[in-house]
């Protein structure tokens, strides 16, 4: 979710980003600090200065503006200020009562949301037990066997995170707890939230605290996910690895899509697909699973965006597209309902140019 504009905190939000640009974790922190200590909310500062601050540093690596080393020591300064934040936090009451877990699903490693959530659930009082990123089926397990808890909160912020979410939800409610999940893989309406299975969707703090007090207690084992369509993505979901390499490979290889770029640029926008096409491929996947191809034609969107930028002409960024959407296609071809959802999205590289 896009934060609000807070003109009251722009003074602070400038002296954030400054200190996030130098690297200075010290100086953002003190940042933050003064406005606590000036009386402002926890979740406007979280919110208005360190979560607008990072969607900042994504646009500016989407557009190429910084580079991945950039754009990770930037986001390891809001984790630094956010965790110090968390670690400071009085919690209030039993500390044998039930805790809040959040994780973030498996291969998700946005950690900021899933920080930012667990402080403020600290901040309002409640117990709260954090497991980070890339939280295994495994680890999960073995943190409910070892803590009460009243509820798990999944955080996922890419919407090929949705199938790990959905195993997530299976190992809560085969252990007889509920679950809330909320992040960017989400739509407001809670469709994708219902077709994993969770018992609630929440998208800030409060319809989240709300929702927990109003789960039951114990909730049954999630229904199976059965049926042609999850069938095949559990199939497809085992190769979304090997089949992502060759993608890119044909994508990569076809020169005559590449036409007019320099080899810098080429070279950037090569490793881009690199790093996306399995994030692509995970998308089609989470199409079956929740039943949207809008979710594949998001993530197409997103990189041609990306492709866009980099490589500052648009008829490149649109065949390189062209190729990678016919590539996808061919390597589909044992997919039938993946191909079917594919289909139905429109995207630049499926929309021809009237022109």
């Amino acid at each position: 979710m896009t934060p609000r504009s807070s003109p009251s905190l722009g003074s602070a939000a400038t002296e954030y980003w400054a200190a996030t640009c130098c690297n200075d974790a010290a100086a953002a922190l003190a940042v933050v600090d003064a406005e606590l200590a000036a009386g402002r909310d926890l979740a406007d500062v979280l919110e208005h200065v360190v979560t607008a601050t990072q969607h900042r540093v994504g646009r500016l690596w989407a557009e190429g503006s910084w580079s991945v080393p950039q754009e990770h020591a930037a986001t390891a300064v809001s984790e630094y200020v956010v965790r110090h934040l968390l670690a400071r936090t009085d919690l209030v009451g039993d500390d044998r009562a039930p805790a809040l877990l959040v994780a973030c699903a498996e291969r998700e490693w946005h950690a900021l949301p899933g920080l930012v959530l667990a402080t403020l659930i600290a901040h309002r009082g409640r117990r709260v037990l954090h497991l980070g990123t890339d939280v295994s089926t495994q680890s999960l397990q073995g943190a409910l066997i070892d803590h009460p808890v009243r509820a798990v909160l999944v955080s996922a912020s890419i919407s090929s995170s949705l199938p790990f979410v959905r195993r997530l939800v299976e190992v809560a409610h085969g252990a007889g707890i509920p679950t809330v999940v909320g992040g960017q893989a989400f739509d407001v309406e809670g469709r994708r939230a219902a077709a994993v299975g969770a018992s609630a969707h929440a998208g800030d703090i409060d319809s989240l605290l709300a929702a927990v007090d109003a789960l039951p207690v114990h909730v049954p084992p999630a229904p199976p996910l059965r049926g042609p369509r999850h069938n095949e993505a559990a199939m497809l979901g085992r190769r979304v690895a090997a089949l992502s390499r060759t993608i890119v490979h044909r994508t990569t290889a076809d020169d005559a899509a590449w036409a007019g770029l320099d080899q810098p640029q080429r070279v950037d926008a090569e490793q881009i697909l690199a790093d996306q096409v399995p994030v692509v491929v995970g998308t089609v996947v989470s199409a079956l699973v929740v039943d949207e191809p809008g979710v594949v034609g998001d993530a197409l969107g997103w990189l041609a965006d990306v492709l866009g930028s980099r490589t500052a002409d648009p008829a490149v960024a649109g065949r390189v597209l062209d190729r990678l959407v016919e590539a996808l296609r061919a390597e589909l071809r044992d997919f039938p309902l993946a191909l079917e959802a594919l289909a139905s999205v429109r995207t630049p590289a499926t929309t021809a140019d009237p022109s």
